[in-house]
């Protein structure tokens, strides 16, 4: 079997006062690859060793995010390991990123990359949208990735 047998994510409208210019209104948090305390634990090595590939995990964009923009993405695996990702709309065939999410060896998240991932501003999602994980680079020692993004109207 190629991929991922195991696809979960989890989508949060969430609303912030404040002065936040762009507010995120849908939060996704998105795991491509099951982590090693997934489901029952039974799972097998190639479905968490995180591969290179385009469209790892698709998911179509809700109702409630038709226009806004994403303000924000970000990556983390739970085995340390150098993976990069690009977020990319198939339904308009673009790439959300003009700079990739990298996780750096040795480390868990993007947070704490070298260099930080940039958004393409302008580029609105509607209803129905397909977005797709794809990873682009991975060392072979990262397991569990998942992908953190948030979306805001413009």
């Amino acid at each position: 079997m190629t991929g991922p047998v195991y696809h979960g994510w989890n989508h949060r409208p969430k609303l912030r006062g404040g002065s936040d210019p762009l507010p995120p209104v849908g939060h996704f948090e998105i795991k491509v690859f099951a982590d090693t305390n997934a489901l029952d634990g039974t799972l097998d090595d190639s479905v968490r060793i995180v591969s290179t590939g385009d469209g790892k995990f698709i998911f179509v964009i809700p109702q409630d995010l038709d226009g806004c923009e994403l303000v924000h993405a970000a990556a983390y695996v739970t085995v340390a390991g150098a993976v990069t990702v690009q977020i990319r709309n198939i339904t308009q065939t673009y790439d959300f990123l003009s700079t990739r999410i990298t996780v750096d060896s040795g480390e868990f998240s993007s947070y704490t990359a070298v260099t930080q991932p940039v958004i393409t501003d302008n580029q609105l999602v509607a209803t129905g949208d397909r977005v797709a994980i794809d990873v682009d680079a991975a060392d072979g020692t990262a397991e569990g990735l998942g992908v953190i993004l948030m979306f805001a109207y413009p």
